[in-house]
């Protein structure tokens, strides 16, 4: 084969190790190919010596890569010697490799949801996540928005996100909420904007109700939806906050809020 160097473009070098890429070469086994396509066919002996591979370990390489099809082998003068294939087999090799992708990407559709129970079967079914700081809260909100469910229960102490940057974020949150159609139904604690709260809950797919401050002191918020769970407190101005992915303990969660509710719907 030609040399890569005579084309006066060290970037040709680069561009065939992306177009090996598919083929899962060792970047030594990259090295071993771009000698052997930019100088030509060689013993293994000159292979280990100019890439610097061990004797041992590079016969390895080029005995492996023959079997791929990357390499071709033949005898001169005597002497068993090793070359690069020629862009027309790379072509057929990547052909069959993307034969191979597409078939495996039809049985992973027909099959998917066979794959998934297998999935369900051996995956921890708790996920439980940490988050601290502004950015990494709104993720935690985020989880909660793209969990499975149309309602979201919460409890929340309203005065948590006033004055605070994530008002702003709120603010995006609700804005989603209402695009996806999901139901708030929030217990707040009675301070001074909660009667705002309360008035504004109707036009906004929002059920509120007072949770007296005496009964139960909320210092942060909860919110419950499919099978997510998310706690955010902002207690002396940092924020933090846990999200817990689990179907039995956002169903416990949700019996404590229902249980509030319909409490207070009894004193009413």
């Amino acid at each position: 084969m030609g040399s890569v160097d005579t084309f006066g473009q060290h970037e040709m070098s680069e561009v065939l190790r992306q177009v090996l890429r598919p083929l899962d070469l060792s970047s030594q086994e990259e090295a071993i190919f771009l000698l052997l396509a930019s100088r030509g066919s060689m013993p293994a002996s000159s292979v280990a010596r100019l890439t610097g591979i061990k004797r041992t370990t590079c016969y390895s390489f080029l005995e492996k890569m023959v079997k791929v099809g990357v390499l071709q082998r033949f005898v001169r003068k005597g002497i068993l010697v090793f070359d690069a294939a020629d862009v027309k087999k790379i072509a057929q090799l990547l052909d069959q490799r993307l034969h191979v992708v597409r078939d495996a990407r039809v049985q992973l559709d027909d099959r998917a949801e066979e794959i998934r129970a297998l999935y369900a079967t051996h995956t921890p079914s708790t996920r439980v996540t940490l988050f601290e700081g502004y950015e990494d809260i709104t993720k935690a909100y985020d989880r909660i928005l793209d969990a499975e469910g149309d309602t979201i229960y919460a409890m929340t102490r309203k005065q948590v996100t006033k004055g605070h940057n994530l008002e702003a974020y709120w603010k995006q949150f609700q804005a989603r909420r209402l695009k996806k159609g999901k139901k708030m139904c929030a217990m707040i604690n009675d301070y001074a904007e909660s009667r705002e709260y309360l008035e504004k809950s109707a036009s906004i797919l929002r059920e509120a109700k007072i949770l007296p401050v005496e009964q139960i002191p909320l210092w942060g918020d909860l919110q419950i939806c499919g099978d997510v769970v998310n706690f955010v407190s902002q207690n002396e101005g940092r924020i933090w906050g846990i999200s817990i992915q689990d179907e039995h303990i956002a169903n416990m969660f949700r019996a404590i809020h229902q249980s509030l509710w319909n409490h207070e719907d009894k004193k009413s």
